[in-house]
């Protein structure tokens, strides 16, 4: 088991977002230092739910700081972004990283940010697959090729040369992921080769999920080296706490929780339909459906004692999955407790799995 840090902390206003960013900072290169093989960062807006909203200025950021961690968007949203800057951006990092960066993609699922950003929410898988595509063409231009004319549902150009600068040791793009929640999204993902980014499903979800995904690799003919490397950057996301005993664990959680799933209702309101499409409630995948702050950790985090969380690790071992992406600062949590809730899981639970 290989481990990422999550970084997705939420903000109760204004006078809080410099000292959780700069907290953010901090954690994610202990991090680095400490062994997480990949830093995910998210992309939210509006609603307090991610502090820092730009995962692409956020990489850029942290890139030149880490000394061995692979930068993982998770995710970046094609259909509120221009197709061609989201290319570019996408190059630029992968130069700034010398190549350890995986950009993943999603339709994205928040309506009030959609809203915020003039854009459709109910055609956001289409208007995903529309920029994608316009970006998978812009990365084969050449300097001396035909222009690329484009048009999508909010945007349109030519382009005239090449996208600058080119990705990072010569090859046709950026390494690229999917986030989702669906079986839908996984076949999206499998019949591209891609990793999926995915979360907080129990283990033998995990495991169905998992299979189906890498059934899905071998039928749409993917070389042994490309579902090896598939797998190997796929991740499972859980929000992960560590204290000296079980019960200090759930007592430091309850009033984080609270707030953390007060901000869940306000950035994915109660469904009319899904949020997520694809046949998913984002609110029950996420584990904001449990109104109780127990019932929401137990369906949604790792927490207890390094004992205790290390066993519920070792239960996912069944399941194939090689990455935990731990979300570990959140609810705007005292970063103390955050921070020596990093120490124990660094300290006395991943020596478990990472010597083996």
């Amino acid at each position: 088991m290989r481990f990422f840090l999550y970084t997705n902390a939420q903000s109760p206003g204004p006078e809080a977002d410099t000292r959780i960013i700069e907290a953010l900072v901090e954690q994610s290169l202990v991090a680095d230092r400490s062994g997480f093989e990949g830093i995910a960062l998210t992309e939210h807006h509006f609603d307090n739910y991610n502090t820092y909203g730009n995962a692409f200025m956020m990489a850029s950021y942290l890139a030149p700081q880490l000394t061995q961690a692979t930068l993982l968007l998770a995710l970046t949203v094609p259909a509120t972004q221009n197709p061609i800057e989201l290319a570019e951006r996408a190059n630029l990092l992968d130069q700034l990283t010398k190549g350890r960066a995986v950009i993943g993609v999603g339709p994205g699922s928040s309506p009030v940010e959609f809203a915020g950003l003039g854009r459709d929410h109910a055609t956001r898988h289409a208007a995903m697959d529309e920029a994608l595509d316009v970006a998978q063409r812009a990365w084969k231009l050449k300097q001396d090729t035909e222009p690329l004319t484009y048009s999508t549902a909010y945007d349109h150009g030519e382009v005239t040369g090449r996208i600058m600068p080119a990705p990072y040791g010569g090859k046709e793009h950026p390494r690229l992921a999917r986030g989702t929640l669906s079986n839908d999204g996984f076949r999206w993902a499998a019949a591209r080769g891609w990793p999926v980014f995915f979360g907080r499903y129990p283990a033998p979800q995990i495991a169905a999920k998992l299979a189906l995904y890498r059934t899905a690799l071998e039928e749409n003919g993917h070389s042994p080296e490309v579902i090896e490397e598939a797998l190997r950057w796929s991740f499972v996301q859980k929000m992960v706490y560590v204290a000296d005993t079980d019960e200090q664990a759930l007592a430091d959680l309850i009033e984080p929780v609270r707030f953390y799933q007060s901000l869940i209702g306000r950035a994915f309101p109660k469904p009319k339909g899904d949020h997520v499409g694809e046949g998913v409630d984002v609110r029950k995948a996420l584990g904001a459906a449990a109104g109780d702050p127990r019932e929401f950790l137990d369906a949604a985090a790792f927490y207890g004692s390094p004992d205790t969380v290390a066993k519920k690790i070792e239960e996912l071992a069944p399941t194939g999955l090689q990455n935990l992406a731990c979300h570990m600062y959140f609810g705007d949590m005292a970063v103390e407790k955050v921070n020596r809730s990093m120490e124990l899981f660094v300290n006395e639970v991943m020596p478990r799995f990472t010597d083996r």
